[in-house]
């Protein structure tokens, strides 16, 4: 029944789906790929909130640009210091820069019996004065690792964003501080900040979209034509890609959808399912055709008996992508949404159209080539003679590798590190690892201070207290920098005393602290940042450090934690994290998290489908047994291989799972009829294997040539995936023929 109605509606679909090609097509243009790192935080999170709170009032350090400037002799030499001074100047002139603070225009206040007095750091027209220059900053520790370096080879200068800037400006200003750099002799200039990080990572993803879509078809039109040596059986699959790819993204464009990137598997899916179907179709068609003769009967018999079970592998899929969206996270949701939608899309339009370019094939145009046939027929006799003999040595050597992959998953590695987003040589890690061996580091820690009846901050006794938390964090290796409203009134006690630099330290009575606050007269951030609003009622302790990983930053807030409620009086002073970075380790936790938890549902999801499918629980363990198998043993390479478990790599197991159950379902289905036909367990699981066997080997083989295109991506989360889930189908081939074959003639 299914069959006929395709086959006479065959037409119309056809009308159709060119009809939403064309509107589709269109739209492409309007096509956008963007990435925004605070998307990825957890929506209905507390924190998320109190983060938004605190970034409203001393603005987003997400907005902060760091620029480093090298000179291999030293950077003490006058024509250096002022051409840094002209491109700090002409950074400061681009529009959406709010403000530069660098070290060749900054001043420091001194307070005089004749006025206020602006000391600079750096005389830049008074060459004989940098050797005094130079001792001066190198005493002063709230420059020193922060805007020169220790070795005194780089010199750095901090870039204020404006915010709320839309990802076309951002792109256009990176741009154009990149090209003012250039303009310069210098040895090296380093970027580096989150808005820099988003923006490559951006330009990184559309040109990763163009290239795997290039390299999609590329290997469509390879494998095919190896394998069918006809224009029919080229084209056919190429068609039903090439449709469903301009359809997803017309919709997607059409719904306003902005694609992460994430965009660069959207192809790789299309592909899996269009082949995957098209495959088993041509099998089943060329079966009916080769016995019947004629191509109606042979087009509506294949579809009665293999449309059901692609529409059950297609459903199977976009549920187990569909949990995805169930997900906290909008990055994950929205892969799960747009996954799902993709599958389903390409099931109808491969069903839709597949008939009408039928109704043209010949039987030669989609047949294997001369030997393929003859050869897979040995294999499967191999294979069936191999479960037959020694069931229990392949029960045996599946046992091992299970035993030995669960032994080395607790030595997973999930201590994430920021670098690892980026190729380890691209400039932004160069930059990222610079800062990191030179100057203060990227990563940060945040934490706002209140008082307990929302008070000033502006006493002593307070004060002394954020200066205790200084003093923990200074003695911690990989903190480099502490600024705090601590610095801001040491900074000021400092001014009052005419810049003497021995009075760099807190006042000793609240009434001096005020005195000296009422004669300050430069309101301006400073050195030191925004550190205390208006009122006075909250301030902001920021400390940058090197990145240790995840893990190891957890363990060092833990430290700080245990430091602030045992060492400071609660009762003065109250501590809380916050900042990006903490709402990231705080996303990275969820997102792996959240994909088990996603993992585990789309298991239960289809063991539901197969109960309703087969009514035996045994089919049900068969086949989760024969896809779980894959994942355990991809989750050992993981740990063997030191790759991070973190957001972008986790995904692989859901991916897998979901891709791979389809060729499992099919050979089950197919086992079902044959079962039926010859009333046999041991013939019904031959039969199987010479017939579906050779669809699920080279369904398998063209998804692990599909996702060795991610093996080209500049993203090495991306690479890691084609790796992990390429590793995750070859097993799982492995498992479709050999241990389910082996399973269903030991238990059935």
């Amino acid at each position: 029944m299914f069959g006929r109605i395709i086959y006479q509606s065959r037409f119309l679909l056809l009308g159709l789906f060119l009809l939403t090609t064309i509107g589709s097509l269109m739209l492409l243009p309007k096509l956008r790929i963007h990435q925004d790192f605070s998307r990825n935080f957890l929506v209905h999170d507390p924190d998320l909130k109190f983060y938004e709170k605190v970034t409203s009032i001393f603005g987003n350090d997400d907005d902060l640009l760091s620029v480093a400037v090298t000179r291999e002799a030293g950077i003490y030499d006058s024509a250096f210091l002022n051409q840094v001074h002209d491109f700090s100047q002409a950074v400061s002139a681009l529009s959406d820069v709010q403000h530069v603070l660098s070290l060749t225009s900054l001043a420091e206040p001194a307070r005089t019996p004749f006025g206020n007095l602006m000391i600079p750091f750096i005389h830049l027209h008074e060459p004989v004065k940098l050797a005094s220059d130079s001792a001066r900053i190198s005493r002063d520790e709230r420059i020193t690792n922060y805007l020169v370096s220790d070795d005194l080879k780089a010199i750095s200068f901090t870039v204020e964003l404006r915010a709320s800037m839309n990802s076309t400006e951002r792109d256009r200003l990176m741009r154009s501080l990149e090209e003012l750099g250039a303009q310069y002799t210098f040895e090296n200039v380093f970027i580096s900040g989150r808005r820099f990080m988003e923006v490559t990572y951006n330009r990184l993803a559309n040109h990763d979209f163009i290239k795997t879509l290039i390299l999609v078809v590329v290997i469509f039109l390879i494998t095919l034509w190896l394998l069918y040596r006809s224009v029919w059986g080229t084209v056919i699959p190429l068609v039903i890609f090439i449709v469903s790819t301009i359809n997803v993204l017309g919709y997607f464009v059409l719904t306003g959808r902005i694609l992460d990137t994430n965009a660069t598997l959207y192809p790789t899916f299309i592909m899996i399912v269009s082949i995957s179907d098209v495959v088993h179709l041509f099998s089943k068609y060329e079966e009916h055709l080769g016995s019947t003769g004629r191509r109606k009967d042979a087009l509506i018999a294949a579809l009665n008996e293999v449309g059901l079970t692609i529409f059950i592998t297609s459903l199977t899929t976009a549920i187990g992508f569909l949990i995805l969206a169930t997900s906290p996270l909008p990055v994950i949701r929205q892969l799960g949404l747009n996954a799902s939608f993709a599958v389903m899309l390409t099931f109808f339009i491969t069903v839709g159209i597949v008939p009408v370019i039928f109704t043209f094939a010949s039987e030669r145009d989609i047949t294997l080539v001369p030997g393929f046939n003859a050869w897979w027929s040995r294999m499967s006799s191999l294979i069936n003679r191999l479960i037959a003999m020694h069931p229990i040595v392949v029960f045996r050597v599946a046992l091992i590798a299970i035993l030995l992959s669960l032994a080395m998953i607790p030595w997973i590695n999930m201590n994430n590190k920021v670098s690892t987003a980026f190729p380890r040589h691209h400039p932004v890690n160069r930059a990222f690892f610079y800062f990191e061996e030179h100057l203060s580091g990227m990563r940060t820690i945040e934490l706002a201070i209140t008082t307990p009846d929302q008070g000033t901050l502006d006493k002593v006794p307070i004060l002394r207290e954020i200066e205790k938390l200084h003093g923990y964090l200074d003695s911690i290796p990989e903190i480099r920098k502490v600024f705090s409203p601590v610095t801001m009134y040491k900074s000021l006690n400092k001014y009052w005393s005419s810049g003497n630099p021995s009075a760099y330290r807190l006042q000793e009575n609240d009434d001096m602290i005020h005195r000296q606050e009422s004669a300050r007269t430069d309101s301006s951030p400073g050195l030191f940042g925004r550190v205390l609003n208006k009122e006075k009622t909250m301030g902001k302790l920021y400390a940058r450090m090197i990145d240790p990983g995840r893990l190891e930053a957890g363990r060092i807030n833990d430290g700080i934690r245990q430091f602030i409620s045992q060492q400071l009086d609660s009762s003065l002073v109250q501590l809380r994290f916050t900042g990006s970075t903490y709402m990231f380790d705080k996303m990275q936790v969820y997102s792996i998290r959240g994909l088990f938890t996603s993992l585990f549902m789309a298991l239960g999801a289809i063991a539901l489908v197969m109960a309703l499918m087969f009514r035996s629980f045994k089919m049900v363990v068969i086949t989760l047994v024969g896809n779980v198998f894959p994942l355990i043993l991809a989750a050992g390479l993981m740990s063997l291989s030191g790759i991070e478990l973190r957001y972008g790599t986790s995904i692989h197991f859901t991916i897998g799972f979901v891709i791979a159950v389809d060729n499992t379902i099919h050979f089950l289905a197919n086992y079902r009829i044959q079962f039926m036909q010859l009333g046999d367990v041991k013939q019904a699981v031959a039969s199987t294997l010479q017939k579906t066997g050779r669809a699920v080997f080279l369904t398998s083989l063209i998804l692990l040539l599909a996702f060795s295109v991610l093996l080209f991506s500049s993203f090495r989360d991306s690479y890691i995936v084609g790796i992990l889930v390429g590793f995750i189908l070859l097993m799982a081939m492995v498992a479709d023929l050999v241990l389910v074959p082996a399973m269903i003639r030991k238990f059935m």
